[in-house]
């Protein structure tokens, strides 16, 4: 730990704490989103071909698809998704599926 103002002050240098924090900061994330982008065939199974995962944030992850009726067709795969992906990923990795009609 680098100190500024001698010993006796008791302050840290600012980028010595910016760079732990940021260290931290979802690196799990990344794994996970990863992860989803390499398997999402296996993961997701054959109802969600023609699929893909564009963003995993706070676990908040967004699929996108080619049109509404897929999206609404989906919707009810939903919880089954969340379950494999707690199983294959991590517990709590995704919390929530939001879907996406592709522009």
């Amino acid at each position: 730990m680098r100190t500024i103002g001698g010993d006796e002050s008791g302050l840290e240098a600012v980028d010595e704490i910016i760079d732990e924090l940021l260290a931290g900061v979802g690196s799990g994330a990344v794994d996970h989103f990863g992860a989803l982008v390499a398997n999402w065939t296996d993961l997701s199974g054959t109802r969600w071909s023609g699929t893909r995962p564009v963003s995993l944030v706070r676990r908040r992850l967004t699929v996108e698809v080619a049109d509404g009726l897929t999206a609404s067709r989906l919707r009810f795969d939903v919880p089954r998704l969340l379950v494999e992906l707690g199983a294959s990923l991590d517990p709590g990795a995704v919390s929530e599926i939001r879907l996406s009609v592709a522009p």
